[in-house]
């Protein structure tokens, strides 16, 4: 891989700009007609639009297409599996290394168009396994997929490249039996943003590169996932799978206008997925809706224990059997005020105190503030909740308490990395590298930097780190303060205090909520709820953020298994707003291949 310089990356950003300028001037007929308020803000209109069908061709314009639509098409039998595929496959041939050059695929599966006949005959037959029956998705390169399948698991590392899996994850089954078609495999930032200390690029992979955004040339994508939730952003895929190990899904859900939920520790098996920590990890789904979210997390879900992953143990007797979150978060019911009688928390003027360490924004502050309202009107009592652990953040005493859980969740982790990496490359049935170890990925960064260690992305200290480490009773100590900290001192005592049902916050900002869930091992789920100013001055460092009119999100989280309570919350609020209707992708990373391309023409 050739080395990225700064003379040329700067040709790369100039080449990007020039694409967006020269796709803005490029009339779109079948773009989304926008309103004007009066408050210069931009919101879908209703009225003059239908938000997934194409105007020119009354087929689901794959922007924005969810698992329903795509449904309703091949169920009428106006397209095949076989047809979305190859639509799918011409998009991300126009946008992922062509044009703006987005970098959210690594590879596309060969098998993809074998699967997706299979599933057609069963549909012809009068089969259908479900709501995901024939629907393409795209899964992290950290999460196993079969070897009959033609794709590498590598977690973007060249270390791992043609390797053998002993099969495909838990989640990738269950998954496949529930009827999706595995197109490939989605960049992500390498080891999962656990290599560096420095320099490592949000979004950049030996393998897949510099991934950026879909809203922003060069935008940053945010976190690990940052491939799987780009390319559901810009209709390469409807659905993806991503995971998170503290804001991995929450983050790219955010900064690229979808939804994204992590999941309860122990909802969905960690077997077969590339490890950071046990403690924390978790996969889970990016969509565009809540209740595409919810049909993933259907078929994700580990029904009962799983031997390869002990977390799986914990699950209460009803999520063992089995779960319909779809039909569970009462998606179906008609109500003017669908969140009547719940009472949610909120960060309130605690939270916003001091710019300079939260550093909201104020279009994202005055975004937050009419979410709230937004609650409020769909019946919720809103009540402002200070967290312990959080508290007054000008309180030196306070923001002490906060990055205690930082001190002890790196030892943790980097502890929990070197076993769990060395637990899961012991599994491989092949492993072409010969790298065995904690310190084989090391030295294999050391012994190929043109291929690993590129241009300025040569920092390999986190892993340098976790190779010192040794399980030990501080660490245990560690895992257990971090609970506390956490659940009685954080998001569980806010929960207790103030008899809430669920904590509302911005997805985004320093000091989101989102890493005392995960440390927690609670379930969050991020919404889109509005954009930064169209005056925004792009961040400093690239990849940028934020930027004119950059996407940012809301998040909702409570106790475990509480996914069917938060998913109900965030649907009303969805249903309420539809914020991710108001933007599409620059021009130039607005991918035309359409399914009506790929279709006969009707005799």
């Amino acid at each position: 891989m050739a080395k990225l310089t700064s003379s040329s990356f700067v040709v790369l950003l100039l080449a990007t700009l020039l694409a967006y300028l020269q796709g803005a001037s490029t009339s779109n007929s079948d773009e989304i007609i926008l309103t004007r308020s009066q408050n210069d803000e931009f919101y879908a209109d209703p009225a003059a639009n239908s938000r997934v069908v194409n105007r020119n061709t009354g087929f689901p314009d794959l922007l924005n297409a969810g698992i329903d639509d795509l449904q309703g098409g091949l169920s009428r039998g106006e397209f095949t599996s076989v047809e979305l595929v190859e639509a799918y496959l011409g998009r991300i041939d126009e946008v992922n290394i062509n044009g703006p050059g987005l970098r959210a695929v690594l590879e596309t599966s060969p098998a993809a168009l074998r699967e997706a006949k299979r599933l057609d005959e069963e549909r012809a037959q009068g089969k259908s396994r479900g709501p995901l029956h024939g629907v393409p998705i795209l899964v992290k390169d950290n999460v196993a997929t079969d070897a009959e399948l033609g794709m590498n698991t590598t977690a973007g590392s060249y270390t791992l490249l043609n390797s053998i899996v002993p099969g495909d994850s838990p989640s990738i089954h269950t998954l496949r039996k529930a009827g999706a078609i595995i197109l490939g495999k989605a960049n992500m930032s390498v080891w999962a943003q656990a290599r560096g200390l420095v320099n490592q690029t949000q979004g950049f992979s030996p393998r897949g590169g510099f991934g950026t955004s879909a809203y922003w040339p060069a935008g940053n994508p945010c976190s690990s996932s940052s491939g799987s939730a780009v390319a559901v952003a810009a209709g390469l895929a409807t659905a993806s799978v991503g995971s998170q190990t503290s804001g991995s899904i929450i983050c790219p859900a955010s900064y690229n206008n979808i939804v994204g939920i992590k999941p309860t520790i122990g909802l969905i098996s960690r077997n077969g997925v590339i490890p950071i920590s046990f403690t924390q990890d978790s996969a889970g789904p990016f969509a565009r809706t809540v209740k595409d979210v919810a049909h993933l997390l259907t078929a994700m879900a580990y029904r009962g224990s799983d031997p390869g992953d002990n977390a799986t143990w914990t699950q209460p007797p009803e999520v063992a059997k089995g779960i319909d979150y779809a039909a569970a978060s009462h998606f179906h019911a008609k109500k003017q005020k669908p969140l009547a009688g719940m009472r949610l928390g909120y960060s309130g003027e605690q939270f916003f105190a001091n710019q300079s360490i939260q550093s909201y924004d104020d279009s994202v502050a005055a975004a937050y503030t009419r979410s709230i309202q937004v609650l409020r009107d769909q019946g919720a009592e809103m009540v402002e909740v200070t967290l312990e652990c959080i508290g007054d953040q000008t309180d030196p005493n306070q923001t002490a308490c906060y990055n205690a859980t930082d001190i002890t969740q790196t030892a943790l982790w980097q502890t929990e990395m070197r076993y769990g990496l060395e637990h899961y490359i012991a599994g491989l049935k092949e492993v072409p590298s010969a790298v065995y170890d904690l310190g084989g990925i090391v030295y294999f960064g050391i012994a190929n930097p043109e291929l690993e260690l590129p241009g300025n992305q040569t920092d390999q200290g986190y892993l340098t780190q976790a190779l010192m480490t040794r399980p030990n009773a501080t660490v245990d100590a560690y895992r257990e303060y971090g609970f506390r900290l956490s659940r009685e001192m954080g998001i569980g005592g806010a929960l207790n205090k103030y008899g809430v049902q669920a904590i509302v916050s911005p997805s985004g900002g320093d000091w989101p909520l989102y890493p005392i869930a995960d440390r927690a091992q609670y379930p969050v789920i991020s919404v889109p709820m509005g954009f930064y100013s169209n005056t925004t001055e792009p961040g400093a460092d690239f990849p940028y953020y934020p930027y004119p009119d950059a996407p940012t999100g809301l998040s909702f989280t409570s106790r475990k298994w509480t996914e069917p309570l938060l998913l109900q919350i965030a649907h009303a609020y969805e249903q309420a707003t539809h914020v991710r209707w108001s933007r599409r992708p620059y021009p130039a990373a607005e991918a035309k291949s359409q399914i009506k391309a790929i279709v006969p023409p009707a005799n």
